[in-house]
């Protein structure tokens, strides 16, 4: 029998469109220390995860440019700085954490940013 793990990591960007963030730490130190002894026991037990990661996390910064059919205001949210002034929107140190990790975790992405799609046009829907 096999299982799939599968995990999302959002940070700031789970809950950008609402603007909540009571749930995250106020730098992202928490959830990135939680990463850290998620892997160690992953590679302890040798148990390899999905990880599905918001795109932006990938970045280490932001100029707001983005393109696509978006609604305006979509990315109003983004705050068009980097890392080290905004540790919930950016975190590529994350992801570099589960690359270099011996357990073979695979690494995605679900999108640059979330869509609400009962809010969203059919355009933006399908691209």
């Amino acid at each position: 029998m096999a299982v799939t793990i599968s995990i999302e990591i959002e940070l700031g960007w789970g809950v950008h469109d609402v603007g909540e963030y009571p749930h995250l730490s106020d730098d992202g130190s928490a959830e990135r220390a939680c990463l850290g002894h998620l892997l160690d026991h992953c590679d302890s037990v040798d148990v390899p995860i999905s990880f599905d990661v918001v795109g932006h996390l990938f970045e280490p910064d932001c100029e707001r440019d983005h393109h696509g059919p978006h609604r305006e205001g979509w990315f109003q949210n983004d705050p068009g700085t980097a890392v080290a002034r905004d540790p919930l929107f950016y975190a590529p140190e994350m992801v570099r954490q589960i690359l270099e990790r011996p357990t073979g975790h695979e690494l995605c992405t679900h999108t640059y940013s979330h869509v609400i799609c009962g809010e969203a046009s059919p355009e933006t829907i399908a691209w």
